[in-house]
């Protein structure tokens, strides 16, 4: 039976202290194929940070919870997985900062709020100073999953520099990785010469109406037709691929549609072909739907330009996120022949056609 698995850690985001260490509670919940809590399912929890005790799966509650509690007095990002046997898996992360260290600045983005007019205005996030630098130290500034490192380095007067360190997102990161709508986790980290690891508390920037919100183009299968369908390829099939993204997740509801752009020379109007719709059954997960000669949904198309796009609905409504558009060549018509050809063509079967005429005539008598 196939599950799905969700992790969540309480509390995400907890100081260091010397005098204490705080207990964070981390529980998965797996449901079945049908959104059913699933009991009785063995989950394994693991951090490459620390082993939890004792390393036994937790089995799912009659609601399909599982749960472990740690400690953990050092600072820095603690990653937690809990992972089914011979099945999916989910990873949480859990932030230990510490308080002395202040939380990145960021620019035009007023209550942590980022749209697309804080982008056109430009958007510069500051790591600051702190009271004490050391030449040797690496700060790692993060932007969800972009990182950038710097090196505090020494002047020949020997004092440190490297910090207060100012970042462009629009230069410094491809924008469609760090500004498209989404919810990112920004901070940083600082290591000294030993190891040791400190961050600051993150903060939780919110993009929302950004131009760079497009999910990945569809891929077409095999490879090996360089985006391009003929005659031969549709009587095999191809396979239009949605490359797992973090932003399609379980429960999530898709839909690939073909935009049809007929030739200069074409008579044929421009049409939009459904391919398919489907809920999506596993987060981080291709999605794979074939297209078989049977189906018909590439005949007729001659020597047209073809988009695959597709679009992704959240579960109970919201925003509809669409693609990259995949722009592919299709003739599944096959060579026409030229007006010459045809002249000639013709000029055969008639001839052919008196021929079998005659030779069908019975002989008369002279």
């Amino acid at each position: 039976m196939a599950y799905i698995i969700t992790l969540t850690a309480t509390p995400e985001y907890y100081p260091v202290s010397a005098h204490s260490a705080a207990t964070v509670t981390v529980t998965a919940t797996v449901v079945n194929e049908h959104g059913n809590p699933a009991d009785h399912v063995d989950v394994a929890f693991s951090s490459p940070q620390f082993r939890f005790e004792p390393p036994t799966p937790v089995a799912t509650n009659h609601g399909g919870k599982a749960v472990k509690h740690f400690n953990y007095p050092l600072g820095g990002v603690i990653t937690i997985t809990a992972a089914l046997h011979h099945g999916p898996s989910a990873t949480v992360s859990v932030f230990a900062y510490s308080p002395e260290l202040k939380q990145v600045r960021i620019t035009n983005a007023p209550h942590n709020h980022i749209n697309q007019h804080s982008i056109n205005a430009g958007i510069q996030a500051e790591v600051p100073a702190p009271i004490r630098i050391v030449t040797g130290e690496l700060f790692e500034f993060h932007w969800g999953d972009a990182t950038r490192q710097r090196f505090i380095q020494s002047e020949i007067d020997g004092l440190p520099y490297g910090v207060p360190w100012v970042l462009n997102l629009k230069t410094q990161f491809a924008p469609e990785t760090v500004l498209k709508d989404g919810c990112y986790r920004v901070y940083y980290a600082v290591f000294d010469q030993v190891g040791n690891v400190s961050i600051c508390k993150p903060k939780e920037i919110t993009v929302t109406g950004s131009n760079y919100s497009k999910l990945l183009a569809p891929v077409l299968l095999p490879a090996s037709l360089h985006n391009k369908i003929d005659r031969e390829a549709a009587r095999h099939g191809v396979t239009i691929r949605i490359p797992a993204q973090p932003e399609i997740k379980a429960g999530n509801s898709y839909r690939i549609n073909l935009n049809i752009t007929p030739g200069a020379d074409s008579q044929e109007p421009a049409e939009t072909r459904h391919i398919h719709s489907g809920t999506v059954v596993a987060t981080n997960a291709d999605i794979n739907f074939n297209i078989t000669y049977s189906s018909g949904l590439l005949e007729g198309l001659d020597n047209v330009t073809g988009e695959f796009v597709y679009d992704i609905a959240p579960a109970g409504g919201g925003r509809i996120s669409y693609s990259l558009p995949l722009v592919t060549r299709i003739d599944t018509v096959g060579p026409r022949l030229s007006t010459d050809e045809l002249t000639e063509e013709s000029a055969r079967d008639l001839t052919e056609e008196f021929t079998d005429a005659e030779a069908q005539e019975p002989a008369q008598d002279e």
